[in-house]
């Protein structure tokens, strides 16, 4: 059955349930006294569960009903009297205004439905939410319906409960702002922190305050809002980092423009030493030497010109890789008197350019060496490993562990930042950030892994890169080999 149908037959069943209730109730009402009243009540019924149409033919069968039977004298159609007609008029009137009222505010409720959900689609798209505060209770509510990055499903909550989920380094900065805001006569308080969220991320909020029950510090209510701000907030440290990167290139260029000179002195001089009869010990010096020149000028070549190596992938034998990377790094080894053991569980080679793969792994030991107290230990293990993308192959595993002091999770969040350090203005924070990038060009990635809180503190550097070749006995030494072959490191094994 249609609806617009329902609506008029819901206007003919209140018509007659007045009616009959009027008969019924005659002993109490009189036969001409309130003749309408019932009948006003059945329009006002209409009014809200039918339409303005429903509503007005319930008037209107109204008055005809009460006329007929209940307006003196009985049973006829019409006024009969000028006392009759003013009832009749009065009671139309009366009835279309109530259905007019009812119909307007009817609408008025819609649209405030809609609007509602509206702004409920709105701040669920955005994450964000609204609440109020009562400052003299430091009582917070939030919607039912959120329950968005705060872990809370909405209610009532008391302010330190809501703190606890802000960063640590925010919480009291954000706590003095909402306690000082009711005495600040400000009209508006606008913030932004950080804040653990139901998933245990870290999200960026903005949150706007305002007063809207009473003044100063005689505010009974606080309202205001918050949304998630975390996308805008990693645009800007993307484009800050940018900016760092865009100045630090310049610089770099201008600084690798200045040293190519006298670094192509300092290779031809290194040429001429050798050519002299010296001890088989001072060629060795002389050959490591020459290939960390030739490792800083290959790196002033990239930064001049942003250039990339274009030389082909060729086999790498990983054991003269890491030497050669720890050959450079004796002085600080020697200076904390570390032991630096070696655990070679597969002889690997990959496909890769050495120079690059030297690079990653002199920045990789150095943090260790760096880390280790004095006496400390640096372990270099290199192991073949299941594919698990492909189990028919295989992958090269390289893990350097240390005894040092460890990475703070926090810091942990960040190492692979450029420009990010813990070294203080010892480091300069690229270190990880160019290993990443060369591990990852050759198809590999790396991982970090921590302790730093307790007596045993430890940190491990686990590099994983693709598709082993034939042990190394079977490549032949050379050019293609590694750039370093022949270099023996002078590293004592502890």
């Amino acid at each position: 059955m249609p609806r617009t149908v329902l609506y008029y037959l819901l206007a003919i069943v209140t018509v007659t349930v007045a009616a009959l209730l009027r008969w019924s109730l005659g002993d109490i009402f009189g036969p001409t006294n309130y003749p309408f009243f019932l009948f006003f009540l059945a329009v006002a019924v209409c009014a809200r569960y039918g339409t303005l149409g429903s509503s007005l033919t319930c008037a209107v069968l109204g008055g005809l009903t009460a006329d007929y039977f209940f307006v003196h004298p009985r049973f006829t159609v019409g006024p009969t009297s000028f006392h009759s007609l003013v009832a009749m008029i009065s009671y139309l009137i009366v009835g279309i205004a109530i259905a007019l009222f009812a119909e307007a505010n009817r609408r008025a409720i819609q649209r405030a439905e809609q609007a509602g959900a509206r702004l409920k689609v709105a701040l669920s798209v955005a994450n964000a939410s609204t609440f109020d505060w009562d400052p003299q209770t430091n009582a917070l509510r939030w919607p039912d319906q959120y329950h968005g990055v705060f872990g809370s499903r909405g209610g009532a909550q008391t302010l330190d409960e809501w703190l606890s989920h802000v960063h640590q380094e925010d919480r009291q900065r954000v706590k003095d702002l909402m306690l000082g805001f009711p005495a600040s006569g400000q009209d508006h308080l606008s913030m932004d922190f950080r804040i653990y969220g139901a998933d245990g991320r870290q999200h960026w909020e903005h949150a706007r305050l305002a007063a809207i029950d009473g003044r100063g510090s005689d505010a009974t209510q606080i309202s205001g809002a918050v949304i998630d701000v975390t996308d805008l907030k990693m645009a800007e440290a993307v484009l800050v980092r940018t900016e760092k990167l865009a100045s630090a290139g310049k610089l770099a260029a201008t600084v690798a423009h200045e040293i190519n000179n006298p670094l192509a002195a300092a290779t031809n001089l290194l040429y001429l030493a050798k050519q002299v009869a010296v001890t088989d010990r001072v060629k060795d010096y002389l050959n490591a030497a020459d290939l960390q020149l030739a490792r800083v000028a290959a790196a002033t070549k990239r930064t001049l010109a942003f250039y990339k190596e274009h030389t082909e992938p060729v086999p790498v034998a990983i054991r003269e890789v890491l030497e050669s990377a720890a050959s450079g790094l004796e002085h600080k080894r020697a200076s904390k008197e570390a032991a630096l053991d070696w655990q070679y569980r597969d002889e690997a080679v990959v496909a890769g350019i050495a120079g690059e793969l030297v690079h990653a792994f002199s920045n990789l030991l150095a943090n260790s060496m760096d880390a280790v107290p004095k006496h400390g230990r640096v372990v270099v293990r290199v192991s073949r490993n299941r594919n698990w993308k492909d189990p028919a192959g295989s992958v090269m595993r390289v893990s350097i562990a240390d005894n040092g002091q460890g990475i703070s999770r926090a810091d942990r969040e960040h190492l692979f930042e450029p420009f990010f350090t813990t070294k203080g203005v010892a480091g300069t924070g690229l270190g990880l950030w160019v290993t990443q990038d060369i591990i990852r060009r050759h198809g590999g990635r790396i991982r970090i892994r921590s302790q730093a809180e307790g007596k045993n503190t430890w940190t491990v550097v686990s590099v994983t890169l693709p598709a082993p070749l034939k042990p190394a006995g079977q490549v032949r030494a050379g050019k293609q080999v590694a750039s370093a072959a022949g270099v023996q490191p002078s590293v004592a094994a502890g």
